[in-house]
């Protein structure tokens, strides 16, 4: 966690939690006193996290891009909790160890009739459940990648906010006066 101290020239110095109880540089060659990790850790003032959280929580892009974020990582951990039941409910391939030998010859008489005999119960079933998997492997996947897109769309959009110039009041009306200037010549 990051700290914030102030140097008698009034410029702000950054301070990790393990720099406690030394001294930090400033840029204008005095040494600023780092208080220690127990008093660091009870002024909340000094945080920079929480300054930072608060102006996040006063702008709705972020509130809503987090929501979406969490929403795409949902979608994500369903998605991988469906591949995982998926992986072990496959269907196995039909084998006829095990079976009674009349069974087995009929398997047999149906597999001499060619390509154009109907399917034996064993194979048809087979390809069911074959067809209802894939079908669910489709749906999986899809899941996976809307919840993918989702989560990473909604972080680049948190990204973005936070390190994008925000123009304070004065600099947008200069822009304006500078964009107006020209166009009144």
């Amino acid at each position: 966690m990051t700290y914030r101290l102030h140097c008698e020239c009034g410029r702000e110095l950054l301070v990790d939690l393990h720099q406690a109880g030394s001294e930090v540089p400033c840029e204008c060659g005095r040494s600023v006193l780092v208080p220690s990790r127990r008093a660091l850790m009870a002024d909340p003032t000094l945080t920079e996290d929480a300054v930072q959280d608060n102006m996040e929580e006063a702008n709705p892009a972020v509130i809503w891009a987090r929501r979406f974020r969490a929403m795409g990582a949902a979608i994500l951990l369903i998605a991988l909790v469906g591949a995982l039941i998926l992986y072990f409910t496959r269907p196995q391939m039909p084998t006829i160890i095990g079976w009674n030998p009349a069974n087995t010859l009929r398997f047999f008489r149906v597999l001499e009739a060619g390509i154009d005999a109907p399917l034996f119960n064993i194979e048809a079933n087979y390809l069911k459940r074959r067809q209802f998997h894939d079908a669910m492997l489709r749906v999986d996947l899809l899941l996976g990648i809307l919840g993918f897109v989702l989560a990473g769309a909604a972080s680049l959009a948190i990204w973005f906010e936070q390190h994008s110039p925000v123009p304070d009041d004065e600099q947008a009306a200069e822009e304006q006066e500078s964009i107006e200037e020209p166009e009144k010549t």
